[in-house]
């Protein structure tokens, strides 16, 4: 009776470790589903999010481009401006129309059908356009307006960009370029819905029209658990968030239709198996990142830099940053600042650049940047003028407001060299006499 006794225990306890174990395991694979669906809820937010970002950078530039032409020839005629305005037209699809206002009230629209309602606009005296408008003029910067409800209907993004123009050797403001990007045309041409493959999708712009938020698609996400990304603009950003239609656990109802004997069997195996692949793919990812930015570390970033070097028929640029006074943030602040310092550059940088490009932080407050496949030096230039300029908005951590400035050098290739380190050498001598040079202004 005895026996009978203690082998019943033993037996219980058996069960009873079993039973736990299951139920520990079965958490733990809930767990795992929910990672899981994220992370492929992220990369169908970076895809989307990466096209929006691509396709606005294209087109929120043409305003630059007017206003440096009638900069340097305020003279043009309607004619003229036209033909440079349907070749833009023609070849980018979102582009509603393209404004002149001189004084800040709008003269010409490029095409004028459909959009003669914004003629005589005056901007500065709309109270939901003078604030963008007078940013754009005060700050001499292209300034991001939307989506927001246009004269002529239907919600638009404006981008608009202040001239200046030389009067008998006096500089003179001559009005403003507006590039109109039509907002329901670019969620088309993206192919982006507010239900899509299973996953609800929306999109919030804070105070675009100066006192209200736009919001877009299944809005009701906002108020669930969602992982979102943020889209930069000219002085705005917009933030593109997801969220699945069954919540992040979905699936998980087909675990608990498994016969739970046959889990029982197959449970150790199956934990084992299943820990070993995720160890390993955990740990040649943590190999290839810096723990800290989430950019690729120096190994993984010379590889990339190599194998890209590699086609000499291309041009690539090679750009070293540094930090102007970043160990007086840490002295000030503390390090855990620095670290968000450092975690939002890094940020910022990744914002600017292509798909194809990659950056990376070299240790301490020093990140390089790898450019594939460019036309020459003035891209480099242009890139690191944009990055330039989203590093210089101030960072606000728990009150805090922090300035941050870098100093850069670069190498092109094959102009300086095709290998990597001769590369790397020069952008980062350039970077250092850079440097030397703010410290003596």
């Amino acid at each position: 009776m005895k026996n009978k006794i203690i082998s019943i225990s033993v037996a219980t306890i058996v069960v009873f470790a079993l039973i736990w174990n299951f139920s520990v395991l079965n958490g733990e694979q809930i767990d795992s589903l929910s990672r899981k669906n994220r992370l492929l809820a992220m990369q169908e937010l970076t895809f989307f999010s990466d096209r929006i970002q691509m396709k606005l950078n294209t087109n929120i530039q043409y305003a630059d481009f007017f206003a440096v032409l009638l900069s340097r020839n305020p003279d043009l005629s309607k004619e003229e401006l036209k033909e440079y305005a349907d070749l833009f037209l023609e070849e980018n699809g979102v582009i509603k129309n393209v404004a002149f206002a001189p004084d800040g009230i709008v003269e010409t629209v490029f095409p004028l059908e459909g959009n003669e309602a914004a003629l005589g606009h005056d901007l500065f005296n709309d109270v939901k356009r003078s604030s963008f408008v007078k940013d754009a003029l005060e700050n001499r910067k292209s300034v991001t307006q939307g989506p927001v409800e246009a004269m002529q209907g239907g919600h638009m993004v404006f981008n608009r960009k202040a001239v200046f123009i030389n009067d008998n050797g006096t500089e003179k403001f001559w009005g403003l370029t507006v590039i109109t990007i039509d907002f329901e045309e670019l969620v088309s041409e993206i192919e982006i819905t507010s239900k899509k493959d299973g996953y609800l999708i929306a999109l919030r712009a804070p105070k675009t029209d100066g006192t209200n938020d736009f919001l877009w698609g299944s809005t009701q996400i906002f108020e669930n658990k969602y992982i979102s990304k943020m889209i930069n603009l000219p002085d705005q950003q917009w933030e593109l968030a997801i969220y699945p239609e069954k919540g992040w656990t979905y699936g998980a109802d087909t675990l608990t239709r498994v016969n739970w004997l046959f889990i029982a069997l197959i449970v150790g195996a199956f934990y084992t198996v299943y820990r070993h692949a995720q160890n390993y793919q955990d740990n040649v990812m943590t190999s290839r990142k810096d723990p800290l930015t989430g950019t690729l570390n120096k190994t993984a970033f010379r590889a990339f830099a190599k194998k890209q070097l590699s086609h000499k028929e291309k041009k690539h640029g090679i750009c070293v940053m540094d930090f102007n006074g970043f160990k007086m943030i840490n002295d000030t602040y503390g390090h855990p600042v620095g670290d968000k310092v450092l975690i939002e550059i890094a940020q910022r940088i990744q914002s600017v650049l292509r798909e194809a490009d990659r950056v990376s932080r070299f240790g301490g407050d020093e990140y390089i940047v790898f450019l594939s496949d460019i036309e020459g030096e003035n891209d480099i230039k242009s890139i690191l003028e944009r990055i330039s300029d989203v590093i210089s908005e101030p960072l606000v951590y728990d009150d805090i407001k922090i300035n941050i400035s870098i100093a850069w050098g670069y190498a092109l290739s094959p102009d300086d060299s095709n290998a990597y380190e001769e590369l790397y050498e020069t952008a980062d001598r350039r970077m250092y006499e850079n440097k030397s040079r703010l410290k003596a202004l």
